[in-house]
């Protein structure tokens, strides 16, 4: 790739991560599309429109009424509604990310390879850029 090519990824992918508040699953596709109809259940019909399932990730446009304090009380509610199957996960916010996921310890942590795009995390380098290729629109 180019560099003009990996400049305009860059700025595709900061434009979009301003315009929208991101839910990641780290991984878990299955959970993103229970989280997904979860929200979905909770908000006005005009606001179902402005979120997005990609695969593990949920976007919330910042077109919708959808606050990102009542996206926390509509994940937190999800998580401990939840206890049997979700009894390790956690919701995680950096900016306008959330994570879904369970919480490694420490020691383990050391030794992942994180997106700094979302928060996916992983310990293979190849996993990580396939899912780096998803944020700039390249699939997997």
């Amino acid at each position: 790739m180019d560099r003009a090519l990996k400049a305009l990824g860059t700025t595709t992918i900061s434009s979009m991560a301003e315009e929208t508040i991101t839910v990641s699953c780290a991984g878990d596709s299955q959970l993103a599309a229970e989280i997904y109809n979860h929200l979905c259940s909770k908000v006005g019909k005009a606001d179902t429109g402005y979120i997005s399932l990609v695969e593990d990730e949920i976007g919330i446009d910042r077109r919708s009424t959808l606050t990102k304090d009542a996206v926390r009380q509509i994940l937190d509610s999800f998580v401990r509604s939840n206890p049997e199957r979700l009894k390790n996960h956690q919701v995680i916010e950096s900016g306008d990310i959330f994570v879904v996921g369970i919480v490694a310890e420490p020691s383990k942590v050391d030794a992942l390879l994180t997106c700094e795009f979302c928060g996916y995390f992983t310990p293979y380098q190849e996993d990580l850029f396939i899912h780096k290729r998803m944020h700039a629109g390249g699939g997997g």
